[in-house]
């Protein structure tokens, strides 16, 4: 019996061949991701004064009532990265999250991307959950926040991936309420992470955008990742150590490892402009690499 390769065992998995000039699909986009640090570092995340002049940034109040998970948020103009303390994670849980954890949301801006990745998995009789996040508004009317894809019986507790749209009664409140007129104007069809990010994006300081993660993963773990982005259009290109997924602006490189610490290693990002001068910043337990040239390394201790 002929022995596959990790090349034809990737192509079995992701249910594609990835041609030299194949594009991602209009929906391959990253939309935010999230990682558990440790305490240290997830205190200096929320506090670094340095930060706050780099990108916008909100940080959850874990004793607002309600309130279930405590997070901090950085925006960019299409992305956002979301910071979780292992407390912080899960606010009801009687144990805390180990550090390393993480996920990823992939999706589209138009409605009707999401029936398009669930049509994928359909064809690729890839088992999948689908599920509606609400919100309340301030009149007390439950509406759509996201619409939610993951592979099916998925939790929290991995490292998982899911594809996300946000929701049309969400946009339509967002043109109610806004002034802006080209928000007011824009297609009826549009669902753009940029639209749902306005509001916290600060275009006039450095960070743009999230634009690479690196990843390290366990045996095993590789196919929920291929299944997911190969259905959202991403490229798939096989690595020596793993894979690389292939969107429109952002390129997720993992590697599979047979031990030692997994989780997000490295976060890259587009910057507006080169900083005058390149530096490196302590942040708890990671380290910010700034320039040389529009873009910022950010590189973590993985959790066990």
């Amino acid at each position: 019996m002929k022995r596959l390769g990790f090349v034809s065992v990737l192509m079995i998995l992701c249910g594609c061949v990835v041609a030299p000039s194949q594009k991602p699909a209009s929906y391959a986009n990253l939309n935010h991701f999230y990682l558990v640090v440790d305490q240290e570092t997830a205190d200096a995340i929320a506090t670094l004064p340095l930060l706050e002049t780099m990108v916008g940034r909100r940080v959850d109040d874990p004793d607002e009532p309600g309130q279930t998970y405590a997070g901090i948020y950085l925006y960019g103009q299409q992305t956002y990265a979301e910071f979780f303390s292992p407390s912080g994670f899960d606010l009801t849980a009687q144990t805390s999250t180990p550090a390393g954890l993480f996920g990823i949301a992939v999706g589209g801006d138009r409605l009707g991307d999401l029936d398009r990745v669930a049509d994928v998995m359909d064809g690729r009789a890839i088992p999948y959950d689908r599920s509606m996040r609400t919100f309340t508004t301030r009149d007390g009317e439950e509406l759509g926040r996201f619409e939610k894809l993951n592979l099916k019986g998925a939790t929290d507790r991995q490292n998982m991936i899911w594809v996300m749209q946000y929701h049309a009664e969400l946009f339509a409140l967002i043109r109610e309420t806004s002034d802006d007129p080209s928000i007011q104007g824009m297609p009826s069809d549009s669902v753009s992470r940029e639209v749902y990010n306005v509001g916290r994006y600060e275009p006039d300081l450095l960070i743009r955008d999230t634009a690479r993660l690196k990843l390290s993963i366990t045996p095993g773990e590789e196919q929920p990742f291929t299944d997911i982005l190969g259905a959202a259009g991403f490229v798939i290109k096989a690595t020596p150590s793993g894979f690389i997924a292939i969107g429109n602006d952002i390129e997720l490189e993992f590697g599979v490892v047979l031990e030692g610490p997994v989780g997000i290693s490295e976060i890259e990002f587009a910057l507006h402009r080169s900083p005058e001068e390149a530096k490196s910043v302590a942040i708890g337990s990671s380290e910010l690499a700034i320039g040389p040239g529009p873009t910022a390394t950010w590189r973590f201790e993985r959790g066990d």
